[in-house]
């Protein structure tokens, strides 16, 4: 396993870090930068990551709510069967009581 150090130079380490597209290890930070610019980089880490766990969240719930719309008109469309399947034996049954008597 190759870490960022051993392939980039310091100034692209430091454009990685910045920018809070790659997560560089702890002692690479305290090398090129000061405690301020370092709690800064975490910072902007973090509210990254956290608008990423967002935004996955959101379509997680949005297809969430999608498959239970399917399962909610999956269910209607069993119950509706279920009852015109009833009714159709009511009406055979009432049919053929009526022509047994005559």
């Amino acid at each position: 396993m190759c870490l960022l150090d051993d392939i980039y130079t310091d100034e692209e380490i430091k454009e990685f870090a910045l920018s809070g597209l790659s997560r560089v290890r702890d002692e690479v930070l305290e090398r090129l930068f000061t405690p301020e610019e370092i709690v800064e980089i975490k910072k902007r880490r973090k509210e990254r990551v956290d608008a990423e766990n967002a935004r996955r969240d959101a379509a997680d719930e949005e297809e969430r709510k999608q498959l239970e719309q399917e399962a909610a008109l999956k269910l209607e469309l069993r119950k509706k069967d279920a009852q015109e399947r009833r009714r159709e034996w009511y009406r055979k049954r009432r049919r053929s009581r009526r022509n047994k008597h005559k």
